[in-house]
């Protein structure tokens, strides 16, 4: 029976013919009504088609926006996971940084207090220059004996050396600081 049915909807055209041709020579009047009826099974057939083409449509853009959702989740998941490896990465850094600032403070914290104590304890001594600008203003200071003027000058200008050296370090950590913070903000695209 399926067979049958197949084989009148793939010829349909060819059966409405021969259905045309033998109502027009048994009875003329017949043939009008059975050409309303023909066109009222192809406007049926044509919509039934066309329903079928849309489901279709329908299904295969089901599908596709299926797939790009599931893309769309993928992408947010990987750049989620991209987001918080960066940030472990940047708090692995700063943690590293922070604690070699804490080192180094500490290191020359100590270096300050040897240096300090071996001042005291008369292991060091300063250079004459300096030693002559830090008693210039004390009358009866032997460091100031001798050529004060010339000696002070020399410690002058080696004290201005080693604050010229402290403030390029200052300027270099400030530099450093303001590429970190910068870098931080570059990082950060909602902020």
């Amino acid at each position: 029976m399926s067979f049958v049915l197949g084989w009148l909807a793939d010829h349909w055209l060819l059966v409405a013919a021969f259905a045309v041709a033998l109502a027009a020579w048994a009875n003329p009047l017949l043939v009008w009504k059975l050409k309303a009826w023909i066109l009222l099974a192809v406007v049926a057939w044509w919509g039934w088609t066309g329903h079928a083409a849309y489901d279709a449509l329908k299904a295969a853009t089901d599908t596709e926006q299926a797939a790009t959702l599931a893309d769309l989740a993928r992408a947010r998941a990987d750049a989620t996971e991209l987001a918080r490896l960066r940030e472990h990465e940047l708090a692995t850094r700063a943690d590293a940084i922070g604690r070699a600032y804490e080192r180094g403070k500490e290191d020359a914290q100590r270096t300050a207090d040897r240096v300090a104590a071996d001042l005291r304890a008369g292991n060091l001594q300063l250079r004459a220059e300096i030693r002559a600008l830090a008693a210039r203003g004390v009358p009866g200071d032997p460091a100031a004996a001798g050529e004060p003027s010339d000696a002070a000058e020399r410690g002058e200008a080696l004290v201005g050396a080693a604050v010229g050296v402290g403030a390029q370090c200052d300027a270099l950590q400030r530099a450093l600081i303001d590429a970190y913070d910068s870098d931080q903000h570059a990082s950060r695209p909602g902020d």
